[in-house]
């Protein structure tokens, strides 16, 4: 093996040996956050309401609506209906 190629394979092994490790996958939760005109925030209060009377649950907080919605993304009607949302 030539000199080269074997001062290149000791970079890589000491690249491998000295960069740092990788970062671990978050556990976690995520907060996230969003602010709404009154009006789109009186109409999720609303549907919260209605979505829990309709299931019978004391309560649906915000939070659950917005875990549900991202879920439901990976439907692919939703995703397009999304997007189509989005860029209006």
């Amino acid at each position: 093996m030539s000199s080269s190629n074997q001062a290149t394979i000791d970079a890589i092994l000491e690249h491998r040996r000295t960069r740092p490790a990788p970062a671990p996958a978050r556990s976690n939760p995520v907060r996230v956050s969003v602010d709404l005109d009154p009006a789109q925030y009186r109409e999720l209060v609303a549907w919260c309401a209605s979505a829990a009377a309709e299931t019978g649950q004391p309560r649906i907080t915000n939070a659950a609506v917005i875990r549900a919605l991202v879920e439901a993304l990976a439907d692919t009607g939703i995703s397009a209906r999304i997007r189509a949302a989005l860029t209006k």
